[in-house]
């Protein structure tokens, strides 16, 4: 899952270019992913930037607690089998 967001990034927000470390300022989700898959380990800034950031996906009204609820993409990744 975090290949594809860092794909559909370079695709469709980077215009084709390849992406650095600093870019992980520009979506959570990206933080997220590109710390997943060990693109930030050589810059320790952007590393404790992403591991601070959840990446929301989802949000939604509980209709019997009427409480709101989330999901971020690294909790989702959490979820996933390695």
């Amino acid at each position: 899952m975090s290949e594809i967001i860092v794909q559909d990034f370079i695709k469709n927000e980077n215009e084709g270019r390849d992406i650095c470390s600093a870019d992980a300022v520009r979506s959570s989700k990206l933080a997220v992913a590109m710390e997943q898959l060990g693109m930030l380990d050589e810059d320790p800034e952007m590393k404790s930037y992403a591991s601070n950031r959840g990446g929301f996906l989802y949000h939604w009204i509980d209709t019997e607690s009427f409480s709101q609820k989330s999901l971020s993409l690294r909790e989702l990744l959490e979820m996933l089998p390695d």
